[in-house]
């Protein structure tokens, strides 16, 4: 075996994240995920996995150790689709909240072309209100919103608070509390 030495400096470089959108096995396994929001989501079909527009043999395979280090529920802000639906959804709290249009995820800052498209049968079962205790806010204002119970109410966020920045139309979907 011929061992090849890499600078660290080289290895500083590459991406510590496997980037949204790739579909990744372990060796020993043969579930296939796709990578969203820096988290694993699994196709529980290869024609589930067809039907979203993948290859499979553009899978790669990483190590078991890295795959369980993967969390299973993707960031806030992943923004999400099935198949053919043309349907986005903005994640955030575990819900999927759905996107009327590209203009309102522009004005809240995202980008559509970053939008991941991910197993129908994991996307069904998100629900659609944000879990208690996510901080939400609207494009375009400083007020933030804590989601209880389905509902928001106003709050005033600590500095170093997670905020998730939501499209007018998401964030109006979520009924303001009382």
């Amino acid at each position: 075996t011929r061992t090849i030495k890499i600078p660290t400096s080289y290895l500083n470089t590459l991406p510590q994240t496997i980037p949204d959108a790739t579909l990744i096995r372990t060796g020993d396994n043969a579930s296939v995920y796709v990578t969203a929001g820096g988290a694993r989501i699994p196709f529980t079909t290869e024609t589930e996995l067809t039907q979203a527009g993948y290859d499979i043999t553009h899978t790669v395979k990483i190590p078991t150790t890295h795959m369980n280090t993967l969390p299973t529920e993707p960031a806030d802000g992943t923004l999400v689709r099935t198949g053919p639906d043309p349907t986005v959804y903005l994640l955030a709290g575990g819900a999927k909240l759905t996107v009327p249009t590209v203009t309102d995820l522009t004005d809240a800052g995202y980008d559509i072309t970053h939008t991941v498209t991910t197993p129908t049968t994991w996307t069904n079962q998100l629900p659609t209100t944000p879990r208690n205790g996510t901080l939400v806010r609207g494009p375009g204002t400083t007020q933030t919103w804590l989601v209880t119970n389905a509902t928001r109410t106003p709050t005033t966020p600590t500095t170093d608070a997670h905020i998730v920045p939501l499209t007018a139309a998401t964030l109006a979907a979520i009924p303001i509390a009382g």
